[in-house]
């Protein structure tokens, strides 16, 4: 894990001096990776300010359904993962609904068509 930290650590840093060398998917997947390693070694604060960078200045109440299944739905279930860990239930739920709400919304879709 310490050395997936180091590695990360440096894609990281090259997407926040280059923004422009990374699509955001792709410094997305690298924030949200980066958070997983930084939860596996029960850094939780550090994990978290990952994924609220992942969400790329998005504010998490505002997501639609649409954008969440399109491009942050791992991130709020990983984020929710750790607040779980962290015993603050009330963000861990809030986030699970949303992306329970989320798939139920897709599939709601579906049957449409």
């Amino acid at each position: 894990c310490d050395v997936a930290k180091v590695l990360y650590g440096r894609v990281i840093q090259t997407i926040e001096d280059s923004p422009s060398t990374f699509t955001a998917k792709e410094a997305k997947n690298c924030y949200r990776q980066m958070a997983e390693v930084q939860q596996l070694l029960f850094d939780y604060s550090s994990a978290e300010t990952c994924l609220l960078k992942a969400l790329n200045g998005r504010n998490i109440d505002d997501l639609t359904n649409e954008e969440i299944a399109a491009s942050y739905y791992d991130v709020l279930n990983v984020l929710a993962n750790i607040y779980k860990e962290r015993k603050i239930y009330p963000k861990a739920e809030k986030l699970y609904w949303k992306t329970i709400n989320c798939c139920l919304s897709d599939c709601h879709r579906s049957e449409e068509r």
